[in-house]
């Protein structure tokens, strides 16, 4: 059941709207406020559900702040073209292919300093007078060549500059260090001294700008602060062939030393967009200690989701980004490529979304569990709010406004199926102690990301060190957890093997090398002799029975450097799964052990990718088996069927699911729309309102569109045969929603219902009438009508034609 507009106001709910000086086309101040009430006009309704609005004024470069004199008859250098800037100086120019420069309009108007105060203040005041809300004040800073032209980085300072990949061009280096100069800046009116920190300049300039302009924070774009490297897997510390090439502490206390710097001169709100990358991978590759950044509040907002799916199609490294930078905070942020204000494309009309709002559905989807034990859902959003041309492009956001009202509508009020056990903290420790980690923590991240590619509906996360506060609350209570192997000596191992021994459900992966003893021997797991390169697997009937595809006999090329080292788990005391093989060799891939009243199962795993030529990301060709699809696997031993039916070349459907008002909602995106999505839970195959499924093996077989977003409060067990599920008009009585299912065939059906309107549901089946009143059923019929007054949920079996419930 769905339903727009809701819940208008979310307490807590942070906006941010970032806007360039393109559409202000007029200096005249009456002119800049129609502007400003334009704006607001447009925005008023996802301005009003917010609890606070931050506007990010995306002015150039950072050309305004570094280039800052004091002057406000000063011209600022601002983001008046579209196109590559700065191309000549930050590229190869033998070999880039950019996007020409020129003026966004003919004959842009010059802009003072003076001018830009007056577009900040006005956008402050009309944001109160038209939407009675109080609005923040951001601005950007770019390192690269981005946005504006920059004299001050490419021209007069280029030895701040380092090669940053990606064909993102040169760029300020976190650990650059000033040549001297006689420019009059604010903070600096004889010059810059020589050797002067970059960090100290740019921080001392933000203080003085953001005191004379009544700016209140700093968004820092495309990795300034977060190593080398921001848009690619590799960095200093991993060239696609080797791990361990700098000193970890080294690296690490040198990008600290940026922040500790810049903060001690700006003490204003930062946000940062970081890396493309998660966690642990960017700990492994670039040294990353973001742990330090959130301690030491040197970041205000968690680093949010990266727009993945603009590079590879695909969205699981940006949510795997998502959750793992997010699950040490207590709160999440999220952002969406509605408009691009530079470049020629109109990101949700035409590329990478074609109007579609996966990429907002998705990450609006996840569940995180805060330092209290308590569920967190969506707590803010950023989006970009107009196009190259200046204009704020309205038919954009009228085609995206429903989806983003849905996806606020109906956020997950408690932790979805699955749930990823995260070793924050763990993880920077093991990184700083010893490089032997390193790969394990490239390895843990890489491989989530892609199992997310391949199906796997992982959105919600809690941290090791909220574990224990969770499970005394019981917040994961409904929930499968999935974590890697824990390292020798962690400390939430005991509670791990306690939950599992209490009924617990826990998917494992990565290798045992580097795994607690305590851990290994539950599983019944020891290491021995590795294998590597092109492996055969050996899957048991079991698992070759709930797969995409047949498993025994195809190839795994596994690779050490990007898989953690070589297969090297002999299994004992277990349920083997599935076996890889070379020569005389077998090793286990695959377990899976019933313990005490839980049960876990164990994925060795396999990246189906390598670098190559330092920086790019290439896949295994269609001979070799992709081995991230195997967590997807694994859930079905715990109940949960996902399958898809598409050929090695097709990408398969990256799927969510997520829990809201006693409701199981599906959402994802399907990048080949010819695959077909087999669905099986726990509950029942899964009838999702306006389709016509065929049940096979249990399984709710659909066709899905790009985008799929729908809710499921209706399952059903049913050995074959095509249902349709689809809403129906009520014409005897008021109800929120009514649905009738057609198809059924000795079925037994679960309804679960929202909990508010409990005492309203009525069933109809064969003519006969069934009410809930007082939490108890006025007539049970002969379909064994059973209610469970505490899941708010109805069983009924043996039924037969069509059944219609309403409420």
């Amino acid at each position: 059941m769905t339903k727009l507009y809701s819940n208008p106001y979310i307490r807590g709910f942070v906006l941010s709207l970032e806007v360039t000086a393109k559409p202000f086309k007029s200096r005249d101040p009456k002119e800049v406020e129609k502007v400003c009430r334009e704006l607001f006009r447009i925005w008023k309704r996802p301005v009003m559900r917010a609890d606070e609005v931050c506007i990010c004024i995306s002015i150039g470069n950072g050309e305004h702040i570094l280039k800052w004199s004091g002057n406000m008859d000063d011209l600022v250098i601002w983001d008046q073209w579209k196109g590559h800037n700065n191309a000549r100086y930050a590229f190869d120019m033998d070999s880039f292919a950019g996007i020409p420069l020129e003026n966004y309009i003919d004959n842009p108007l010059p802009m003072k300093y003076s001018d830009l105060l007056t577009i900040g203040e006005t956008l402050k005041r009309v944001c109160k007078e038209e939407c009675s809300k109080n609005c923040r004040l951001f601005t950007n800073f770019e390192p690269g060549p981005e946005f504006a032209e920059s004299s001050f980085k490419y021209v007069e300072h280029p030895e701040i500059l380092n090669k940053q990949g990606a064909a993102h061009g040169a760029s300020v280096a976190f650990d650059a260090r000033l040549h001297k100069d006689d420019y009059h800046y604010a903070a600096y009116p004889d010059g810059i001294p020589e050797g002067e920190l970059f960090s100290r300049f740019l921080g001392k300039q933000v203080n003085h700008f953001f005191k004379t302009f009544g700016y209140e924070g700093i968004s820092l774009s495309n990795g300034l602060g977060f190593g080398t490297f921001p848009w690619t897997l590799n960095g200093r510390n991993f060239d696609g062939k080797q791990f361990g090439l700098v000193e970890f502490k080294e690296e690490s206390e040198s990008m600290g030393e940026f922040w500790k710097i810049f903060k001690k001169e700006a003490p204003y709100p930062a946000a940062a967009q970081g890396t493309n990358w998660p966690v642990a991978s960017d700990l492994a590759t670039k040294c990353i200690p973001l742990k330090d950044y959130y301690d030491k509040k040197y970041l205000d907002l968690p680093l949010g989701n990266t727009v993945s799916v603009f590079f590879n199609d695909s969205v699981g490294f940006s949510m795997q980004a998502l959750m793992s930078r997010s699950s040490y905070a207590d709160g999440f942020r999220t952002y969406f490529y509605l408009n691009d204000m530079w470049y020629p494309q109109n990101p949700f009309e035409d590329f990478p979304y074609d109007e579609e709002a996966y990429d907002f559905y998705i990450p609006a989807s996840m569940s995180l569990i805060d330092s209290r034990g308590n569920h967190e859902a969506l707590s803010g959003t950023a989006m970009s709010v107009g196009n190259e041309k200046g204009e704020f492009a309205e038919g954009t956001f009228i085609k995206f406004l429903p989806h983003y009202e849905r996806a606020l509508d109906h956020l997950p009020d408690r932790v979805g199926p699955l749930t990823l056990l995260y070793p924050f903290e763990e993880f920077h420790e093991a990184a700083a102690a010893d490089k032997k980690h390193l790969p394990m923590l490239y390895f843990t991240d890489c491989f989530a990301a892609t199992a997310i590619d391949s199906g796997l509906p992982l959105n919600s996360v809690c941290s090791t060190g909220n574990f224990e506060k969770a499970l005394e609350k019981g917040t994961l209570d409904e929930t499968i957890l999935m974590t890697v192997l824990p390292m020798e000596g962690a400390a939430y191992v005991d509670k791990l093997i306690a939950f599992i021994k209490g009924g617990g459900r826990v998917l494992f992966y990565g290798s045992e090398r580097y795994a607690d003893k305590r851990i290994k021997d539950l599983l019944g797991l020891k290491t021995d002799t590795a294998i590597d390169g092109e492996i055969t697997l050996e899957a048991a009937k079991d698992l070759e029975d709930v797969s995409d595809e047949t498993l025994t006999g195809r190839i795994l090329l596994h690779t050490p450097v990007d898989s953690d080292g070589g297969v090297s788990a002999a299994a004992e005391n277990t349920s083997v799964l599935c076996e890889v093989i070379k020569g005389d060799v077998r090793r286990a891939y695959m377990t899976e052990k019933e313990i005490g009243a839980g049960k876990a199962v164990w994925v060795r795993g396999t990246l189906p990718f390598s670098i190559e030529n330092g920086e790019n990301i290439v896949y295994h060709d269609d001979r070799f088996i992709s081995a991230p699809r195997f967590l997807r696997y694994a859930l079905s031993r715990f109940g949960w069927k996902i399958l898809e039916s598409f050929s090695q070349k097709s990408n398969p459907m990256q799927l969510m699911m997520f829990r809201h008002d006693n409701g199981l909602y599906f959402t994802g995106y399907a990048p080949d729309n010819t695959l077909s999505l087999g669905l099986s839970t726990p509950m029942g195959a899964p009838l999702l309102p306006g389709f016509t499924t065929e049940i096979k093996d249990g399984a709710a077989w659909y066709h899905v569109p790009t985008t799929l977003w729908k809710p499921c409060n209706i399952f059903v067990k049913q050995a074959e045969g095509k249902i349709r599920l689809r809403h129906v008009y009520n014409s005897r009585k008021f109800k929120t929603c009514a649905y009738a299912v057609t198809g059924l065939d000795h079925a037994e059906i679960l309804i679960s219902v929202p909990e508010k309107y409990w005492d309203s549901v009525e069933i109809t089946v064969s003519n006969k009438e069934f009410s809930v009143t007082d939490n108890k059923l006025t007539d049970k019929g002969d379909y064994g009508i059973r209610l469970n007054d505490k899941n708010h949920t109805i069983l009924l079996s043996n039924v037969t034609g069509k059944m219609q419930v309403s409420w």
